[in-house]
C-alpha cells in the first residue's frame, strides 16, 4: 500500500469514527435532556513517512584540489576508521618532508639533552679545577709566609754552627800536620798524603761556611717577590674557577636551553604542518563502515569541497521521517513511542522510540516539516538503506 492510499484509508476511518460518535451522542442528548454529550478526544495516533538510514553516515570530500593518483577501497566493500580510502598525486614528496622534519625534531630534542648532559660533565670538570686551584692557593699563601722567618729553625741552625766549628777544627790539624811536611819535595809521598787532607778540610769548612751563612741570612727580596706574584697568580685562578663553577650549579645556560627549546618548538610545528599537508591529499573513513558509494577515477582532477565518496555505518539502522508538518510536531516528543512498517517488507513491524528532534523546519512544496530520529528496538537483516517506511506515533 503506498503512502497517499495509507494516508487517505486512515483519515476517512478517522472521520467515520468523529461523525458516528457525534452522531450518538446528539441523539442520547436529544432522547435524555439531562445527559451532557461525552468529549471527544482531539488526540489521534500520527502517521508519517519516513526511511530507512544507517545510524552513521559521512560525505567525503578533500579539502585541496589535485589529480586521483589512486584508490584503495572499492565499492561496497568495508573500510575501518582512518582507513585510506584515495589519494591525490604529490604524496611521495610529503612523505620525505616529514621524514626531514622528524629527523630535525629528533636532533632537536637530542640537543636539548646534550646540554644537561654536558652541564653535568661541565660542573664535575669545574669542581675539580676549583679544587686544583685550591690546594695551588694555599701552597702560594704557604710559601709566601715562609718568607717572613729565617731560612732554618734553631736546631737545625745549631747543627749547622756546630758543623762549621768541627770544619773548622779539622782544618787546623790539617794545617798543623801538613807543616811538618811543607818543606819536603813536590812529588814527596808523605808532603803529597798531607796536602790531600788539608785540601779536603778546607772543601768540608767552607761548605760548612756556606750552610752557616745561609741559615743566617734572610730570604732574598728577589724570592719575595716572586712569592708574592705566585700568591697573587694562584687567587685569581682559584676566583675564576670558584665563578665558572657558580655559573654551572643550576644548570646548563638558560639562554642555551631557551634557544634549544624554540628549536623543538619550530620543528614540531613544522612536522605537525607538513603531517597535516599530507594528510589534505588521503581520504580517509570516519568511522567503521562500508564505502557505499565512489565517484573518484584515477587520474581525474577533483576540486576541494566536491562530493568524493561517502561511508555508511550499516551495522545498525534507524529511521527518520521525511513529511512530519509542524500540524503535528508539538505533539512528538522526545522518547515517545513508535510503531514502524516498511513498504516492501509487509509483514515486518518494528517498535522504536523517538531519539531526536530537529529543532528546525524545512519548506517542503508549501509545507513546513520537521526531521524526527528514531532508534529501532531491534533490526533486521532485510533492511537496506533509504527504504520507505511508515511511522505510527502512539
Amino acid at each position: 500500500m503506498g503512502k497517499n492510499l495509507k494516508v487517505i484509508v486512515l483519515s476517512l476511518f478517522f472521520t467515520l469514527l468523529i461523525l458516528t460518535g457525534c452522531a450518538a451522542a446528539d441523539q442520547n442528548a436529544a432522547d435524555n435532556p439531562e445527559i451532557l454529550p461525552p468529549v471527544q478526544a482531539e488526540n489521534f495516533n500520527v502517521l508519517a513517512e519516513a526511511k530507512v538510514i544507517p545510524v552513521k553516515d559521512a560525505i567525503l570530500s578533500f579539502s585541496t584540489p589535485g589529480v586521483i593518483a589512486e584508490t584503495l577501497i572499492e565499492e561496497g566493500q568495508a573500510v575501518s576508521k582512518g582507513e585510506v580510502i584515495a589519494r591525490l598525486e604529490g604524496i611521495e614528496k610529503f612523505r620525505a618532508a616529514v621524514t626531514g622534519a622528524e629527523l630535525e625534531l629528533l636532533s632537536a630534542n637530542q640537543a636539548l639533552k646534550d646540554l644537561y648532559n654536558l652541564a653535568d660533565v661541565a660542573k664535575a670538570n669545574a669542581e675539580l679545577a676549583v679544587a686544583k686551584a685550591q690546594i695551588a692557593y694555599n701552597d702560594a699563601v704557604d710559601d709566601r709566609e715562609d718568607k717572613n722567618y729565617e731560612r732554618v729553625n734553631q736546631n737545625t741552625l745549631d747543627g749547622i754552627y756546630a758543623d762549621y766549628i768541627l770544619a773548622e777544627n779539622a782544618l787546623d790539624d790539617a794545617e798543623e800536620y801538613f807543616s811538618a811536611f811543607e818543606d819536603r819535595a813536590e812529588d814527596d809521598v808523605d808532603r803529597a798524603a798531607a796536602l790531600s787532607v788539608l785540601s779536603n778540610a778546607r772543601k768540608a769548612r767552607d761548605r760548612a761556611k756556606y750552610n752557616l751563612d745561609y741559615a743566617l741570612g734572610r730570604p732574598d727580596p728577589e724570592d719575595v717577590a716572586e712569592a708574592d706574584a705566585l700568591v697573587s697568580v694562584t687567587k685569581a685562578e682559584l676566583e675564576d674557577a670558584q665563578r665558572q663553577l657558580s655559573e654551572l650549579q643550576n644548570g646548563p645556560d638558560p639562554d642555551d636551553v631557551a634557544l634549544a627549546e624554540a628549536r623543538i618548538k619550530n620543528a614540531e610545528a613544522q612536522l605537525a604542518s607538513t603531517k597535516s599537508s599530507m594528510e589534505d591529499l588521503e581520504l580517509k573513513a570516519p568511522f567503521d563502515g562500508v564505502l557505499v558509494s565512489s565517484n573518484m577515477q584515477i587520474g581525474e582532477y577533483i576540486s576541494p569541497g566536491v562530493s568524493a565518496a561517502e561511508v555508511g555505518d550499516t551495522s545498525e539502522w534507524k529511521i527518520e521521517t521525511t513529511d512530519l508538518t509542524e500540524l503535528n510536531i508539538l505533539d512528538i516528543h522526545v522518547g515517545d513511542p513508535v510503531t514502524v512498517n516498511f513498504d516492501a517488507i509487509p509483514d515486518l513491524e518494528l517498535g522504536g522510540v523517538v531519539e531526536k528532534i530537529k529543532p528546525l523546519g524545512e519548506n517542503r512544496q508549501g509545507d513546513i516539516t520537521y526531521t524526527i530520529s528514531i532508534k529501532l528496538n531491534e533490526q533486521d537483516d532485510r533492511l537496506l538503506w533509504n527504504m520507505t517506511a511508515f511511522v505510527v506515533f502512539d
